[in-house]
């Protein structure tokens, strides 16, 4: 829980309760605790109670959450609100419950709510207008117009649940990837998938309004994880003029993904020029955060550092990427593994800026660890940069331990190329002639880094930089 979660919930179960409420003293107690130990928690309300007692504050602190939450989206508030009607109608006043519903269909209707927003408040009003339907002319055209409503939005939640189910079907596959035998294997997957699904065969045009970012996201992921950028491309600019066409905002869900497609697209043709643009355009959208669309923002967002460290772009500011920065620490709890990714790329940033210290502070290793089997890709290219980085603050003891560290990942790893162990004895030579300004071995590196391999096995040109940096300042 944040601070003001906390704040929310003394205060809400105060009120409500009273002041010496044992649920109330367990959670000071707790909250007093870095670490949580559960024998003076059971000191404080007895032993045989204490599970009672837990379950209970449990209950409590999802009850406060809710209430501190009922405004941050529109999925919560349409909930909030309809557990309002449920209460009118319990309570037999159904005059009330028809108006609340009916202003609550016309809000979520006003900020162009998805489908699984609005599906809810229609079975909600169908239900009310039950009570309040007599046989009055308005009353029974009314409810033909809700029925008609409630059909187009089911028919819409039907079509988008192919959709996800086809995405669901692609993440099993790339799940899968690493035990299959070879990529080949993987590409005839994706293709299956792909083959199998007759509503990705269709053209743009003939897509509807609603299903449309949704489509355009489903048929561009297979080419974005089989590497075919150009296809991306292609798909990406006809979907996003098709959007455009349709006016649809972009602040739904499946248009911010499939923006961060194209961000990730245009990185990997080198169209810097287009990526600015667009990236700018997304700046002044003025986009709402919420729970909801927090982790595909953070694409859009991370996309950014990303284009610094892996392209030539110079155009980046030092501002946008502090502002990235703030926005990742804010909206961590929705990130997962992907608050340690964003870590990383941060960390190769103030790396190739020389802000060596920086770059050590930014990763929480023991975070990393924990998420290391989403991260396995990054692991080589953390340990070059921690190595280097400790070299250059004149830490030998963690240099040699992260050089260790890169030994025994690359030996124990079944799928180590070639490349990425010449590089590995490369660091390792670096770091013991240290002192003896190894310029030699910097043009090794460089060298290395220029290998046709080498972008897709280092993820980015911070090596190939530090090693050029290092070759201009001799």
């Amino acid at each position: 829980m944040s601070s003001t979660e906390k704040r929310f919930f003394t205060l809400y179960n105060n009120i409500v309760k009273k002041d010496t409420k044992k649920t109330t003293l367990l959670f000071n107690e707790i909250n007093k605790q870095t670490i949580l130990n559960e024998d003076p928690l059971k000191e404080l309300v007895g032993v045989s109670s204490y599970a009672n007692y837990k379950q209970l504050l449990f209950e409590e602190i999802l009850i406060c959450l809710f209430m501190y939450a009922k405004k941050s989206s529109l999925e919560k508030e349409m909930l909030h609100e309809l557990s309002k009607v449920q209460v009118l109608l319990d309570k037999q006043m159904y005059q009330e419950a028809y108006k609340k519903n009916k202003r609550l269909i016309k809000r979520m209707t006003k900020e162009n709510a998805m489908e699984d927003i609005l599906l809810p408040c229609y079975i909600s009003f169908q239900k009310t207008l039950h009570f309040v339907t007599d046989d009055s002319y308005e009353k029974l055209e009314e409810s033909i117009t809700v029925n008609e409503a409630l059909n187009t939005i089911i028919a819409v939640y039907n079509q988008k649940t192919i959709y996800k189910n086809i995405l669901l079907k692609l993440r099993l596959v790339i799940k899968n990837r690493a035990q299959l035998t070879s990529e080949k294997e993987f590409l005839s997957m994706i293709e299956n998938v792909q083959d199998s699904e007759p509503i990705l065969q269709q053209n743009i045009q003939n897509i509807s309004s609603h299903l449309l970012p949704i489509h355009i996201y489903t048929q561009v992921l297979p080419y974005i994880v089989t590497s075919q950028y150009d296809k991306c491309y292609s798909l990406l600019s006809m979907g996003l003029k098709e959007l455009n066409k349709h006016d649809i905002s972009f602040e739904k869900l499946f248009v911010i993904k499939t923006v961060s497609l194209m961000l990730q697209t245009l990185i990997s043709l080198n169209k810097l020029e287009e990526f600015q643009t667009l990236y700018t355009f997304i700046q002044t959208q003025n986009i709402n955060v919420n729970a909801e669309n927090a982790l595909s923002l953070f694409f859009i967002k991370i996309r950014y550092i990303e284009v610094i460290v892996k392209t030539d772009w110079t155009d980046w500011t030092y501002q946008e990427v502090k502002n990235i920065e703030q926005y990742i620490e804010t909206y961590q709890a929705h990130l997962s593994y992907n608050y340690s990714y964003a870590q990383y790329r941060l960390m190769e940033f103030y790396f190739q800026n020389a802000e060596y210290q920086k770059a050590i502070d930014t990763i929480d290793l023991n975070l990393f660890e924990q998420h290391k089997n989403s991260l396995h890709d990054y692991l080589t290219g953390l340990y070059w940069c921690l190595c280097f980085c400790y070299l250059e603050v004149n830490n030998l003891h963690m240099n040699s331990k992260y050089i260790n560290h890169l030994q025994y990942f690359i030996k124990s790893s079944n799928t180590c190329h070639p490349y990425q162990k010449a590089v590995m004895s490369l660091v390792t030579r670096i770091s013991r002639n240290w002192d003896n300004n190894p310029t030699h071995l910097f043009m090794d590196l460089w060298q290395l880094t220029q290998a046709k391999e080498a972008p897709y096995y280092l993820g980015s040109k911070i090596l190939e930089r530090y090693a050029q940096n290092k070759l201009n300042k001799q």
